[in-house]
């Protein structure tokens, strides 16, 4: 997943500076990994925890 995309679309983040700087406090919690300069990823913990961040949503039959 391309978190900066993630990130200026979410946080609507001025400058690539600012969401590396975000993705970077992220990185520190456990809730990304670096994978290079300026890529990141969601680790498992970081995909459970914004799960718990969305509304639950009701299946209807």
């Amino acid at each position: 997943m391309a978190v900066a995309n993630a990130l200026s679309e979410t946080c609507h983040a001025p400058s690539q500076y600012l969401q590396t700087r975000v993705a970077h406090a992220l990185v520190k919690r456990g809730i990304l990994t670096q994978v290079s300069p300026f890529s990141f990823e969601f680790t498992s913990y970081g995909r459970q925890f914004v799960r718990g961040l969305l509304p639950k949503t009701e299946v209807t039959r």
